[in-house]
């Protein structure tokens, strides 16, 4: 199978993921987003993820066949491709957990999401020129910031209002 049809296959994964996330994030009572951005944000943070799980699937199915044939060995060319791996799951797991809470109002995620985008971006730009395919967090990142960034400035986001709370305190939603 080629590397074109793996990407198709990851594409279309990503795209019945996003639909089961978001079907649990419209189901909460506390849901005050509009269903097409989150939808995107969603995407934006699901598809870098889903790619990163298929890496490690390759990296690791390559390295049992190297390891039966008995030519496998442990060096930073495999340990970099791994923790690399590793370390997007990761930055993406915690953007899906801030599109949550933002889906439910809470916006004080904002900062760290744009942060973790910086960070995503810092870490995968610098290797544009051993691997193209590397844009493709980059872009996604760079997407959902200025998404994230345009909701907040054209003031139609909801749940930034002031809200009575049940105790009767003053609170940001």
């Amino acid at each position: 199978m080629s590397t074109l049809a793996y990407d198709l296959v990851v594409l279309i994964v990503t795209f019945f993921c996003c639909l089961v996330y978001n079907f649990l994030l419209y189901r909460h009572p506390a849901y005050v987003a509009k269903k097409g951005f989150t939808y995107l944000l969603v995407f934006l943070a699901m598809y870098p993820l889903l790619n990163m799980i298929a890496h490690l699937i390759a990296v690791g199915t390559l390295s049992v066949i190297r390891w039966q044939h008995g030519v496998f060995q442990y060096d930073i060319k495999f340990y970099a491709l791994t923790q690399f791996a590793v370390l997007l799951i990761l930055i993406n797991a915690y953007l899906l957990s801030c599109i949550k809470q933002i889906s439910r109002g809470n916006w004080g995620t904002y900062r760290h999401m744009v942060l973790a985008c910086v960070l995503q971006i810092a870490i995968v730009l610098p290797l544009f020129p051993f691997n193209p395919i590397s844009l493709l967090p980059v872009a996604t990142s760079f997407i959902l910031v200025i998404r994230l960034m345009l909701a907040m400035q054209t003031g139609r986001v909801k749940g930034l209002k002031l809200e009575k709370s049940i105790k009767g305190c003053t609170t940001y939603a």
